[in-house]
């Protein structure tokens, strides 16, 4: 449930406040290295994870800056 959760969160390369770095983000199969950004007593490792990641280009977000 909790992969589901993270559908259509951004993790930045350079976060602002609010905004997920890429110190949070998984690397399916595996989780991110810090447990506050998973279930308590989760291991590190999602057996059956299905999960990707997509890079997000700049266009794609239609950024002003």
């Amino acid at each position: 449930p909790w992969h589901q959760e993270r559908k259509g969160v951004i993790f930045w390369m350079n976060p602002k406040e609010g905004q997920k770095g890429l110190q949070q983000c998984p690397s399916p199969p595996f989780e991110p290295p810090d447990p506050n950004e998973r279930p308590p007593g989760t291991p590190q490792l999602a057996y059956n994870c299905r999960c990707y990641l997509t890079p997000v280009t700049r266009s794609m977000l239609q950024l002003d800056s």
